[in-house]
């Protein structure tokens, strides 16, 4: 799942993590898009903006953090959601670790950046780390 307002980094974000190996990328552009299908479908990995109209990625992931503990509790979810910030804001950095990020990445990220996100966390199962 791709968050992202701004539409060419949207469709390059979306085309790099389709050539990198997904088979399918939800892009939503804003941060109540992103929470509300946060809440009713789970997906490998959630990539997103911070400063967004409407909800911004911090605010929406602290609200998803919240319902997640319920969901994971009553085993709608089986396990916790990857959520991944992607932000041209350095200074936010540890302001979106204790938003609920499990990473943050800067802006702009590479091909090589996202697929390592996909190997270190996916197919290895290594436990996240805030870069």
């Amino acid at each position: 799942m791709l968050i992202e307002d701004t539409p060419s980094i949207r469709k390059l974000l979306q085309r790099t993590l389709l050539q990198i190996g997904f088979s399918k990328v939800l892009c939503y552009e804003d941060g109540q898009q992103g929470l509300e299908a946060m809440l009713t479908q789970p997906v490998d990995i959630v990539f997103s903006d911070i400063q967004m109209p409407i909800m911004s990625g911090d605010t929406m992931v602290r609200a998803f953090r919240q319902q997640e503990v319920s969901m994971l509790e009553n085993k709608s979810r089986t396990q916790k959601q990857l959520i991944v910030a992607v932000t041209a804001n350095g200074a936010e950095f540890m302001d979106l670790h204790d938003a609920g990020f499990d990473a943050v990445y800067p802006k702009p990220v590479s091909k090589t950046t996202l697929n390592s996100v996909v190997v270190d966390y996916l197919e290895n199962n290594r436990h996240i780390l805030f870069v």
